[in-house]
């Protein structure tokens, strides 16, 4: 099995959370993020949550953020 590389994406605030993503603001850019790809020890997983959110490279990479 392959490795799934992260990232870590400091001071992020969750503005708006569906049952399948978070509207997450990210270096002053909304980008909704799929609850699917939040790796289990980050810190932004809910509404109103504020801090670090950790999600796979490639997805960061497809969003331009990072």
């Amino acid at each position: 099995m392959g490795t799934t590389v992260i990232v870590e994406l400091p001071d992020v605030e969750v503005v708006k959370a569906t049952d399948m993503a978070l509207l997450c603001l990210i270096e002053g850019d909304e980008h909704w993020i799929p609850k699917s790809q939040i790796h289990r020890t980050s810190e932004v997983k809910d509404e109103g949550d504020e801090g670090t959110l950790i999600i796979p490279l490639w997805l960061a990479e497809e969003k331009g953020i990072g």
